[in-house]
């Protein structure tokens, strides 16, 4: 049946677990950069500690811009 509510709510929950994979998928690319920042820059142009902070500082504002 085309209105069941019950094949609604699980295409959604269906939806939601793709989105969930593609939040992650997306991500690898973004952690690929910075491990290879860190371990190629020869010229110590950034050191760890600053590093650590500005990603810190991305998860929290990632946090605060999703929630509000």
């Amino acid at each position: 049946m085309p209105g069941n509510i019950s094949s609604v709510a699980n295409v959604t929950d269906k939806t939601r677990e793709i989105y969930d994979y593609l939040v992650l998928v997306s991500l690898i690319p973004v952690f690929l950069f910075l491990i290879m920042l860190l371990y190629l820059d020869s010229l110590k142009l950034l050191s760890k500690t600053l590093l650590f902070i500005r990603l810190a500082w991305g998860f929290v504002s990632a946090g605060f811009s999703f929630f509000f």
